[in-house]
């Protein structure tokens, strides 16, 4: 049988955040399809609007927000609180200043114009660090005990920590890697905007080198580059996805199969 092209719209407009994308219609290497509005991913919700709120209750049936922040993070923006929603805190990195927060990342890249060592590593460290492990592990695990309702998890940007987050449920799933990195990327035109506005506040509140300007617009963007970092790192640490999700996540074969019966028709 043929497979279906991964050719979709995933973005979902919401005044107060960006980078808000639906996993759903992603085709896998079973022939089978990821469903629409169950797995929401994009950036923090400090900023949503009533209108925002209504949409995220009432049209995408969200009844739970991971926020991958840190405390600190938290602390500084905090979620808008939404009737009827659990938000739960998840840090899956906690130790700041070296850490995946925009400002880790912009004083991070600041330090060496021309590499994207840190970032690279950022993705490495997602995958082994024990902290990221009982993280992804906690928010695995209530993706599997979540069979009736959508549910949204971000970090600040939704790129790094949200991307590997949407990565490991789509590897998951059976979605090959092609269709991941195409996801994955897709931060990039979602945060343009934002992204523009964040450069110009920093241009205007300090000098800024050409290298360095342009390192920083790297570090809010996405390279394909990190999360296949991500993705080797677990082939190389532990030999497949699968004997990952068996170590690390803590999924039975039978835990793998529900999983799919919940987000796949």
């Amino acid at each position: 049988m043929k497979m279906k092209m991964n050719l979709h719209n995933p973005f979902i407009k919401l005044e107060g955040a960006v980078n808000v994308r639906d996993l759903g219609n992603y085709v896998t290497t079973e022939n089978r399809v990821t469903k629409s509005n169950r797995l929401i991913r994009g950036a923090a919700l400090n900023d949503i609007t009533a209108a925002d709120k209504a949409k995220i209750y009432d049209e995408l049936n969200i009844r739970q927000v991971i926020d991958f922040r840190t405390l600190a993070e938290i602390a500084e923006l905090p979620n808008q609180r939404i009737e009827g929603v659990v938000d739960t805190n998840i840090a899956v990195m906690s130790d700041l200043g070296h850490g995946a927060s925009l400002a880790d990342i912009i004083a991070e890249v600041s330090k060496a114009p021309t590499s994207n060592a840190f970032l690279m590593e950022i993705n490495r460290r997602l995958v082994i660090e024990e902290t990221a492990q009982a993280g992804y592990r906690q928010f695995m695990q209530g993706l599997l005990a979540t069979p009736d309702s959508a549910t949204y998890w971000h970090c600040a940007a939704g790129k790094d920590r949200t991307g590997f987050g949407a990565a490991l449920i789509l590897k998951t799933l059976a979605v090959d890697n092609k269709t991941i990195l195409r996801d994955y990327l897709l931060s990039n035109p979602g945060r343009a905007e934002e992204n523009k506005r964040k450069l110009a506040e920093i241009s205007a509140s300090m000098p800024l080198e050409p290298a360095v300007y342009q390192a920083i617009k790297r570090g809010l963007e996405v390279n394909g580059h990190y999360i296949l970092n991500a993705l080797q790192t677990i082939d190389d640490n532990y030999g497949s996805t699968t004997d990952y999700l068996h170590e690390v996540i803590g999924f039975s074969e039978n835990d793998i199969n529900d999983f799919k019966q919940i987000y796949l028709k």
